[in-house]
């Protein structure tokens, strides 16, 4: 359900800055505001654990 809410959320937007974009800048400015969030979606995202990057195996045979 969030998905096709989220969906229908940018078609709206979408709709809604084309019809109204008259100009070049316009693009601009849209384009800046774009990079913008998806900048800071990159840097709040945060990763709690490791993907398998350092994998601990301990076997009888190493005791020291």
């Amino acid at each position: 359900m969030q998905v096709v809410a989220f969906a229908g959320l940018v078609l709206a937007l979408g709709y809604l800055v084309v019809w109204s974009a008259d100009s070049w800048a316009d693009w601009v400015v849209f384009a800046v505001i774009v990079l913008t969030a998806f900048g800071a979606a990159l840097a709040v995202n945060h990763r709690e654990h490791a993907t398998g990057a350092r994998s601990v195996k301990r076997s009888s045979d190493s005791r020291r």
